[in-house]
């Protein structure tokens, strides 16, 4: 694999702060389940944890050495120039962006991303949507990642000053398909009718309801997406929960 896997972790959420050093399971938090799930398919040489210089992030320091992974720290708010910095810094052609409040994020479905940037020459980005063209990264589901070049990154910071698109990395896309060589894989079938399922991490709502599924996702000896969406069927109040955090938080 060449590329490098880059997670965008800071703690001073404003909705949640603190929450991915919080713990979520049996000691472990958010980032550190996240790191071990990343590690389970690659090389930890290639995952690199970049957050801000603000002085409450040093911290992440201590999780980086713990798993022995790679540090970065860049501009807080400028997030597109921080990703930048960090590819430049470990030699990245190409990355794989990660949110680090997505705990359920499925390494497995990240290969399919590399493999397509690899094998089609001049592709810039490659990540998933759902089945009504919604690109899945502006959605709530916090299970996929998405790929791109470096190149790809400084064109849009070439393209705009935006404070909006400096802060969400790669949104400027969406509204510029024009501008770039993009592909979107389907996401998997059996999600289509999941729509009112929310995994990312933003509220202490969001926080609880996660906690309960994984804890039990967590005993199954599959570990799938299939199991994960069975777990969730099985719990309609934390659906009912999912849906209002949806419609509160809407990207």
């Amino acid at each position: 694999m060449s590329a490098k896997i880059i997670i965008q972790a800071r703690t001073g959420s404003t909705r949640l702060p603190g929450k991915i050093l919080h713990n979520f399971h049996e000691e472990n938090t958010i980032l550190d389940i996240l790191i071990e799930s990343l590690k389970s398919k690659f090389d930890e040489k290639n995952i690199i944890l970049a957050t801000s210089l603000n002085e409450s992030d040093a911290q992440l320091n201590n999780v980086a050495i713990k798993h022995n992974i790679n540090f970065f720290r860049g501009n807080e708010n400028d997030v597109l120039t921080r990703f930048i910095d960090a590819a430049q810094e470990f030699n990245a052609e190409q990355i794989v962006r990660i949110c680090a409040d997505n705990p359920f994020l499925l390494p497995e479905y990240i290969s399919p991303l590399i493999e397509q940037l690899n094998h089609k020459e001049h592709l810039e980005y490659v990540s998933y949507q759902w089945q009504d063209q919604t690109p899945v990264m502006l959605s709530h589901i916090g299970l996929f990642a998405e790929c791109f070049k470096l190149e790809f990154l400084k064109k849009i910071s070439h393209l705009t000053n935006a404070s909006l698109y400096r802060e969400h990395v790669t949104n400027f896309l969406y509204p510029n398909k024009d501008k770039f060589n993009a592909l979107f894989l389907p996401i998997p079938p059996v999600l289509n009718q999941h729509q009112n399922v929310r995994l990312t991490i933003d509220t202490k709502i969001d926080f609880e309801t996660a906690q309960e599924v994984y804890s039990d996702w967590i005993t199954y000896e599959s570990k799938d997406l299939n199991t994960l969406l069975k777990v969730i069927q099985n719990k309609p109040l934390l659906l009912d929960k999912m849906q209002k955090e949806i419609d509160k938080n809407a990207k």
